[in-house]
């Protein structure tokens, strides 16, 4: 049996992999320059089957910038007897149309799997294009589903799956979490081209070619626009354990020895406890790994002790997720940050070489323009005291599934529908206190006034003639 396993086409954006499906605008950049993140999911499913002696082709077109035409003739030439496709919420559309598509030109059975066929799982599969829908991770109920096709048996007894029979559509009751996170195979890293993904937010070129890991599944914290800890992983946190992860690098780096860094893009790593957190850090060392690696981590979950501990160990980057500095739209959100110690975390960090990245949202409830402004001062105050070396930002978007999207409809502030505006290029929130040009305003204005900033440091440090160039443009 032929299995494809695809993430979407003709998007122009990051979909499959990411916490946070957004358009990136279609723009070609080389690998090198852009943010691309590795399909682990669809990539574990792929050496699960592949552990089957299946015959599997992956295919992800934002990767390999592969224009609709090409994959479809890719799809064609493969002639899969299964076609599963991971759907996020902006995509829902594209992959519908995907469905109907391959199903009239190939005729394979489709399986839509991933965040959003998990909330709307009967929608999904009241298409005639699409044969089964999987909710919540998927790995093993894809080779359960591919075992049961092939081999035959009662598709009632695999659970968390929708199918069709006999003109009806079925539904089995939820299927549990996994327990033993250590069951699972490492990601099928020899199957798909490695430098075509880029997770390396701290100076792309520096970082580039890396490799995303993980070293656990989900998030305690309720976020209230956090779409995977919620609905894939119902706020609960599971670990590979300690032996597993250095395995995991290990392999890594043997098959692929030009990787320059590691990125445990957990939802929040150091929910592991501290001590065994110092024994992977102790197995990093013992075991010569030698490459350097990154985390996304919680700062009020921080200890100068573990950042010390993980520097020796080879961290050189964190990812933190502050998301305002108003307090008042912190404790809003759950996100159990307190201020003064956020800044103690930095502090730590720059002590022992760790460099600290921030993500930064506009359009939370309770936030204003005014306050908005204050983030935009703050970030600048940071950077240019150098506790922070990168950041990002985003508007804040309610994902089917969050707490946010519930508040957002009770309270009538969303004001762009349809699932294809929810691609974060735009707001499709307006508040009372905030409304959506506010909103997109703010966020534009911190873009700028970060690329200023970025590049004044830049221009102080090398005063290249291509800076002075560049900075020419951003003005």
């Amino acid at each position: 049996m032929k299995i494809i396993l695809t993430n979407t086409v003709g998007w122009g954006g990051v979909s499959a992999g990411s916490r946070w499906p957004h358009k990136t605008g279609g723009v070609y950049n080389p690998p090198h320059l852009r943010y691309m993140p590795y399909p682990r999911w669809l990539s574990i499913t792929s050496s699960l089957l592949k552990g089957q002696e299946y015959e599997v082709k992956f295919v992800d077109p934002p990767a390999e910038y592969l224009a609709e035409e090409r994959y479809y003739e890719t799809v064609k030439h493969f002639n899969a007897d299964v076609t599963v496709i991971e759907v996020s919420t902006p995509t829902f559309n594209i992959c519908m149309d995907m469905a109907k598509k391959i199903k009239e030109n190939v005729g394979s059975k489709i399986i839509f799997v991933g965040v959003h066929p998990t909330i709307f799982f009967k929608d999904c599969l009241s298409s005639d294009y699409v044969d089964f829908i999987i909710r919540g991770e998927y790995e093993v109920g894809i080779l359960e589903i591919i075992k049961m096709l092939d081999g035959g048996g009662d598709l009632k007894k695999i659970k968390g799956i929708g199918y069709k029979t006999n003109g009806k559509n079925v539904f089995t009751e939820e299927r549990p979490l996994l327990e033993d996170l250590d069951s699972l195979p490492f990601p099928d890293w020899e199957g798909t081209n490695l430098w075509l993904y880029n997770d390396s937010w701290l100076g792309y070129e520096k970082q580039y070619p890396g490799v995303q890991l993980e070293a656990s599944r989900g998030c305690v914290f309720k976020c209230p626009y956090c779409q995977w800890s919620k609905v894939l992983y119902r706020h609960t946190y599971r670990m590979f354990s300690n032996d597993y992860v250095i395995k995991m690098m290990k392999y890594a780096k043997d098959i692929f020895p030009a990787v320059k860094q590691f990125y445990f893009d957990d939802d929040t790593f150091n929910l592991r406890p501290e001590e065994s957190i110092i024994d992977l850090c102790d197995k990093i060392i013992k075991e010569d790994i030698d490459v350097p690696w990154a985390i996304m981590a919680h700062p009020q979950l921080t200890t100068e002790n573990i950042i010390k501990e993980m520097s020796k160990a080879g961290l050189y980057a964190a990812k933190w997720g502050l998301e305002s500095n108003d307090q008042k739209v912190l404790n809003g959100i759950g996100k159990g940050i307190k201020l003064d110690h956020f800044e103690k975390t930095l502090e730590w960090c720059k002590k022992y070489d760790v460099k600290s990245h921030i993500t930064i949202m506009f359009g939370l409830p309770n936030q204003t323009y005014k306050s908005a402004l204050g983030t935009i001062k703050y970030v600048t105050k940071l950077y240019k005291k150098r506790l922070i070396d990168t950041a990002q930002f985003s508007i804040c978007t309610p994902y089917p599934g969050t707490d946010l999207l519930e508040m957002s409809e009770k309270n009538n502030w969303i004001v762009n529908k349809g699932f294809q505006n929810f691609d974060s290029t735009c707001s499709v929130l307006s508040y009372p206190y905030f409304k959506k040009e506010e909103i997109e305003k703010a966020c534009l204005k911190m873009i700028k006034n970060y690329r200023r900033v970025t590049y004044m440091r830049k221009l102080r440090e090398k005063g290249t003639k291509e800076l002075l160039q560049r900075l020419r443009e951003v003005i």
